[in-house]
């Protein structure tokens, strides 16, 4: 869910602030804080990016802000910490630092609009993230900076979300205002619609009063930015909730009728508070908010007592939780607040209770709750957790989060064992809640244990937790009796038969017994045996529910030093724990492997018992499960290697990762391995580097660059190389990377890697990482590392020539002769296709010619792409001239697809049309292109052209439609996986060459239509109408007659129920479906025909919804009515209107990688293909230029027109 508004500064302490701010850190940095308070929310790499975006004013002289300022400002008063990584100013604090850029005259509103672009930009990448609060803060930020750019467009589009909620999106309407009163500001002069969400996220929250004020004053529907907003609830509804009165339970009300089953229990979750001048801890924010959605995952109700602190974060916590999971908050959330006050948090059900006796709001509060949770807090915690186990309610502290919670542990375990008591209060759950978190992913494992204990409540896991401790008490003493028995005399001692009195007292209250049966020590050993078995079966019929506690008493016995039946105990518990690996997995790995002080000892000691029990494991899981297993195990030591300062000390613990690896005794797959390289983590990338070192995995170069390009991103991004060690230690180490394409993939990312810890030599202070990568390069990779270097220097000398010398013959000789010592150089080299397009995509220009010489060396068909792109570049007439030789040295292996795109590409630069470098008076280069063209073609088996068609001149084909040329050329088709409003048959994304073409500038209208055929089928009727209500084969039959009309070949010949195109007619026909989308977007890609700005008035549409439309719609308009909407050719009506057939049958897009020339869609299929969205289109996703739709040819409506082609025309 959105976060609530943070409370509003007063206007005297905002001036307080602003000014300590100045006197502490200077002018300075008050002018960065200026720029950073534009975002909604500051993240430290957005910060980064401000600072580095806007180093000068807008006349360009230099602010001299230095980049310590992002530190101090994230850490000053004036941000607080609201997230992991996330921060935020106060409203207020935010818009006086806004009024302040905007008043400066070195910054200004022209500042704000460049504030408002790079913001957008930064947000672009992050609103399709993975992570869902990724994405909603990603939004925000956009919105925001809209909000301040385009003030208008940004109120009808929040106004267009808001019209889509209905009544019962409660969480939704209380978010959408929260989000609104963030740009109250920029959004001023729309009070109206603040005014509406508000009034309906007060309805969310149970208090009707201002909605039905709301309608009072401005009736049940009003108008913002020309969008229509009605309140989705009934006046009458209003009026009841406003009778009856709001959400608000009184003490001593009856109690609510359950909402779950009867497994569910009421949670009462309390602990710290919070303060501005004192904020929560990380450990306990991160155990609240686990805590939070770890019960709504149960399905417990949960109860908080509404203070800023654990309450807001867990009540928070849950309700996003509960949101996810599709469940309403309102009935699973109750907020206890002594009456008068509000919580923090408006969500749920709000109870309110006496404000004295100071013991009323304990009472109420524990006379509502099941069971209490205790995370952190202070004396009035305390004081409650000791009233309610005074009235033998469950009382679970997490000790590991201190304050009160660690005090009512310590008493816990005090306490007089007790048959009857909750199993929340014995000291054996208390071993549960032992530990502590080092990294936030930790706690939710720790949390897990806590949950483990509240299941205790349901009998039926009562009942299994008293069976499992009778086995495991039994089981002890079975062991202790008879190992002792076993033991000389005079090693017998009297108190080594138990592990420990306490331990087992704890086993015998859980089991609720007061001893256990023993066997003699002088019966046989068959009995012992049996007596073993029996125990472990009870044991085992438990599992895995009981797994959490099995993993406790396995750590318990481990750590028995002194208990004679020790090595025996762990010996038949292990293969116990191996069976049921899986499900134990994250509570073995959470607590065996993780939390604690003695997790570095533990890691490092690694004693035969931890070894045992993951060899164990291999014999149990599948093998690729175990891989995955031991996997996570090494990912969580890594963890704890990443944060250890000591060199030697992260040495021990790698040396212990190793030996763990080792006694999996995996056989490993490198497919199960790569997540772990490609991982975000540097702790699963750490791990998947040792796996790999370990087994000496043949991990190939481009992961290992993949890798790489990670280690360098987090240094670049937080200055620190903590995986680059053990990724440098695969380079020394791992096969198959010491000759050709692998070795010099190796060469060139490590002396990236090398230049970029030569600039952070913080990262690397002592060198050691570079003395490495030197050390690689001049050694493993000498060779490659030479081979770079002259071919860089190369590509350096050549754009000295072509920056210092001006064209002429002196200059394309000198060229010519370097060309022949690329030739030399890269002879026997074996540059790969893949090398060679990595060169040529680097961008500059000596990069590009040694790549089309390496082609000239091996012209492999797999570089025909680049060559293509060499001949089709516009950047300079020699890399074309070289790009056509290599072109010809590779012609005889290509396959007819490529000869069709080497032909479309030749043919455009032989034309001389704009932006072709191939000029009439350049002879050679141009007689080069025109032998290849006629060997293209003569391997094409095509006959020698045709004078191309020239377009009509005749008065009636001039008076009766308006054709537009389109020139020959090449665009990329459909939309990427992913595209925000792409639908799944737009993809995959393609290029298609295309020949020139004309079209008609608009639809056919229906005085047209009436001319040509005498007829006019539309139901709606206007002369310049687009005529509509026409099949597809309505269509083909008007351009046949109007080219017999015009004395123009037919283009389609009707045999019966067939249509056959003739290609080589010069008629009229309708266009395919690639002409019709290269015609609306042009080359360049754009959203809709007019560019990429949302649709608004640049055409006829209903857009109503949620979209900037302007309501319903009757019929069509008039062709060419919105001029502001034309296509790069000038074609109007691209979007909306009218739906427009194309010749093509529907299916989906071709895969291939190759340039696609001149498709006419699939040689079968019931349906043919309309595009452009219509009158009646409601979203924007329907006028985007690349959406399709299908129909029969048959098929007619209201909404069908059609336009027409001709050509191809040269």
């Amino acid at each position: 869910m959105q976060p609530e508004p943070r409370r509003r500064v007063r206007p005297d302490r905002v001036s307080r602030l602003l000014d300590a701010f100045r006197a502490r850190f200077g002018p300075a940095h008050e002018l960065f804080a200026c720029h950073a308070a534009f975002p909604a929310a500051l993240t430290p790499e957005l910060a980064y990016q401000l600072w580095a975006a806007f180093r000068t004013d807008v006349r360009g002289q230099p602010l001299g802000v230095p980049w310590i300022a992002v530190a101090d400002l994230l850490l000053s008063s004036l941000c607080a910490e609201i997230g992991e990584e996330l921060y935020e100013m106060a409203p207020d604090v935010r818009a006086a630092l806004r009024r302040r850029l905007t008043e400066d005259p070195r910054l200004g509103p022209q500042r704000v609009q460049e504030l408002s672009g790079f913001l957008i930009d930064a947000a672009a990448a992050a609103l399709h993230a993975e992570d869902a609060y990724d994405r909603t803060l990603a939004q925000t930020q956009r919105l925001t900076a809209l909000a301040y750019g385009a003030p208008e467009r940004t109120a009808a589009l929040l106004a267009g979300m808001l019209a889509e909620l209905g009544a019962d999106d409660l969480a939704s309407w209380i978010r959408m205002a929260s989000l609104i009163g963030g740009l109250a500001e920029p959004l001023a002069q729309f009070p109206m619609l603040l005014q509406f969400a508000q009034a309906m996220a007060a309805w969310g929250r149970g208090e009707p009063r201002p909605l039905a004020a709301f309608v009072a004053a401005h009736g049940p529907a009003t108008e913002v930015a020309g969008v229509r907003l009605e309140v989705p609830v009934p006046v009458e509804a209003i009026a009841a909730r406003v009778d009856r009165g709001p959400e608000t339970v009184v003490a001593g009300a009856p109690e609510p009728a359950p909402v779950e089953p009867p497994r569910a229990l009421r949670v009462l979750v309390a602990g710290t508070g919070s303060f501005p001048s004192l904020p929560l801890h990380d450990v306990t924010t991160w155990a609240a908010k686990a805590l939070g959605e770890a019960l709504a995952d149960a399905g417990h109700v949960l109860l908080t007592g509404g203070y800023p602190g654990v309450d807001e974060v867990t009540a928070r916590a849950f309700a996003a939780q509960c949101e996810r999971l599709g469940r309403p908050v309102e009935g699973r959330l109750e907020q206890v607040v002594r009456r008068g006050m509000r919580p923090v948090f408006r969500g749920g059900r709000t109870i309110e209770v006496a404000a004295s006796p100071p013991e009323g709001w304990a009472d109420e509060v524990l006379r509502r709750c099941d069971a209490l949770v205790i995370v952190g807090g202070a004396e009035l915690v305390a004081e409650l957790a000791t009233a309610a186990l005074e009235r033998g309610k469950p009382v679970i502290p997490l000790p590991w989060t201190g304050g009160a919670s660690q005090r009512i542990a310590e008493a816990i375990r005090e306490l007089p064992p007790d048959l009857d008591a909750p199993v929340a209060t014995q000291a054996r759950a208390l071993r549960l809640l032992e530990g502590g978190p080092r990294f936030q992913s930790d706690t939710r494992a720790l949390v897990d244990r806590v949950m483990a204990v509240l299941a205790l409540h349901n009998p039926a896991a009562r009942r299994d937790y008293s069976r499992f401790a009778l086995g495991m008490a039994n089981l002890v003493g079975i062991l202790g009796v008879q190992v002792f028995a076993s033991l000389p005399i005079e090693s017998s001692r009297a108190d080594a038969s138990l592990p420990s009195l306490s331990y087992m007292t704890e086993l015998l209250t859980a089991a609720g017994v007061d001893t256990v049966p023993a066997l003699a020590s002088a019966a046989p050993a068959s009995a012992f045996q049996q007596a073993l078995q029996e125990e472990l079966q009870r044991i085992e019929a438990t599992l895995p529910a009981m797994a959490p506690w099995l993993v406790e008493d396995w750590l318990t016995l481990r750590g028995a030093e002194g208990w004679v039946a020790r090595e025996r105990a762990l010996a038949v518990l292990t293969p116990l724990l191996a069976r049921h690996a899986q499900p134990l997995a994250r509570a073995v790995i959470g607590r065996v492997f993780d939390v604690g002080a003695g997790f570095t000892a533990s890691v490092a000691e690694l004693d035969p018992a931890y070894l045992a029990w993951i060899q164990e494991t291999r014999h149990v899981l599948g093998s690729d499960e175990h891989q995955r297993w031991v996997q996570d195990i090494a990912t969580r030591w890594a963890e704890a290697y990443l944060v250890e300062r000591s060199p030697t000390e992260g040495d021990r613990i790698v040396h212990g990762i190793v030996r763990a690896l080792q006694a999996a005794e995996l056989a490993p797959r490198l497919d199960l391995v790569l997540p772990l390289l490609d991982s975000e983590h540097p702790a699963a990338r750490v791990a998947g580097y040792l796996v790999c070192r370990t087994f000496h995995l043949p991990v190939s170069a481009e992961a290992l660059d993949v890798c790489l390009q990670m280690e360098r991103r987090e240094l670049e991004q937080r200055g620190a190389a903590s995986a680059l060690r053990q990724l440098l230690a695969c380079y020394e180490t791992l096969p198959g990377l010491d000759d050709g394409a692998p070795s010099r993939r190796a060469a060139a990312g490590l002396a990236r890697t090398a230049q970029m810890l030569d600039a952070q030599e913080r990262a690397d202070p002592d060198g050691r990482y570079r003395q490495r990568i030197r050390a690689l390069l001049q050694g493993r990779f000498k060779a490659a590392r030479t081979l770079l270097d002259r071919l860089d220097s190369s590509a350096r000398r050549y754009e000295e020539i072509r920056r210092t010398l001006r064209s002429g013959a002196v200059r394309t000789d000198l060229l010519d002769e370097l060309v022949s010592e690329f030739h030399k150089t890269l002879q026997g080299a074996g540059l790969t296709p893949e090398e060679l397009s990595a060169r040529f995509d680097a961008g500059g220009g000596g990069d590009r010619i040694v790549a089309i010489a390496g082609v000239l060396v091996t012209p492999d068909p797999a570089c025909f792409e680049l060559v293509r792109r060499g001949i089709d570049s516009s950047r300079s007439a020699f890399e074309q001239y070289w790009a056509i030789i290599a072109a010809g040295r590779m012609v005889k292996k290509l396959d007819r697809r490529s000869l069709k795109a080497l032909r479309a590409a030749l043919e455009h630069q032989i034309s001389g049309a704009p932006g072709t470098r191939l000029k009439t008076n350049d002879v050679a280069r141009r007689g080069a292109a025109q032998n290849l063209f006629q060997v293209v073609r003569d391997m094409l088996g095509e006959a020698p052209r045709k004078t191309p068609v020239p377009p009509s001149e005749s008065p009636s084909f001039r008076a009766l439609l308006d054709m537009v040329s389109i020139p020959a050329g090449r665009f990329w088709m459909g939309s990427d996986a992913g595209e925000p409003g792409a639908f799944d048959d737009q993809y995959p994304r393609r290029e298609v060459v295309i020949a020139a073409f004309e079209m008609a500038r608009v639809p056919v209208t229906q005085r047209q239509y009436r001319e040509v055929t005498g007829k006019n089928p539309s139901t709606i009727e206007g002369d310049e109408l687009p005529v509509i209500n026409v099949s597809w084969e309505d269509a083909i039959r008007f351009c046949n007659v109007l080219s017999e009309r015009d004395g123009l070949t037919p283009a389609y010949r009707l045999d019966g129920g067939e249509v056959q195109w003739d290609r080589g007619a010069d008629g009229y026909r309708l266009p395919t479906e690639v002409e019709w989308e290269y015609a609306a977007r042009g080359h360049d890609g754009r959203i809709y025909p007019w560019g990429n700005a949302l649709p608004y008035d640049q055409l006829c549409w209903d857009g109503h919804d949620d979209e900037l439309g302007r309501g319903k719609r009757a019929g069509p308009s008039a062709v060419g009515m919105y001029p502001s909407g034309a296509s790069p050719f000038g074609l109007l009506d691209m979007a909306g209107n009218v739906q427009e057939w194309c010749w093509d049958r529907y299916g989906p897009y071709p895969k291939t990688t190759e340039p696609d020339v001149d498709p006419t869609g699939p040689a079968e299929g019931e349906t043919r293909v309309l595009r452009g969205g219509s009158w009646r289109s409601v979203r924007r996703a329907h006028v985007r230029a690349a959406d399709r739709a299908r129909h029969e040819p048959s098929w007619r409506d209201s909404r069908v027109g059609f336009r027409c082609a001709r050509g191809p025309i040269e």
